[in-house]
């Protein structure tokens, strides 16, 4: 189950892809990533697309979609450990809904529905219902 390998008491963020290239059009390259059998290396030479987009098959059911930020770099810039690099977002725009984990106490919900609206975001929050009892 996603909440426990990534965060027991961690939020999903949704948005799609669109939203994605709409929010950062000229500022990252984003892509689907693939996710493959790396049990033989010898079928296919790796390229750096590789690395930024390529994940081995057990992850598949994540369906991540990755925007990866470059800029020019120098032999110098490999000694240093990377700058940050602030991207001015719409996040109203972008996320279409925040999930916070099932195993998160109600505080959780209510902090993160009080950040969104500091940012003037108008984001629905909702609790995830995988812990809940199904409904037959």
């Amino acid at each position: 189950m996603m909440w426990n390998a990534y965060g027991h008491q961690g939020v999903a963020v949704r948005t799609d892809i669109e939203k994605l290239e709409t929010a950062l059009v000229g500022q990252a390259d984003i892509a689907l990533v693939s996710y493959i059998d790396f049990s033989h290396p010898d079928e296919y030479s790796p390229t750096i697309d590789d690395y930024l987009y390529k994940k081995r098959r057990e992850f598949g059911a994540e369906r991540e979609v990755r925007a990866v930020l470059s800029s020019p770099m120098t032999g110098a810039d490999l000694a240093r450990p990377p700058a940050v690099r602030k991207i001015d977002v719409d996040i109203a725009s972008l996320v279409t809904e925040v999930v916070v984990s099932p195993f998160s106490p109600p505080w959780h919900r209510a902090m993160i529905q009080g950040l969104l609206k500091r940012l003037r975001a108008e984001v629905p929050v909702r609790q995830s219902a995988l812990s809940a009892p199904p409904t037959y």
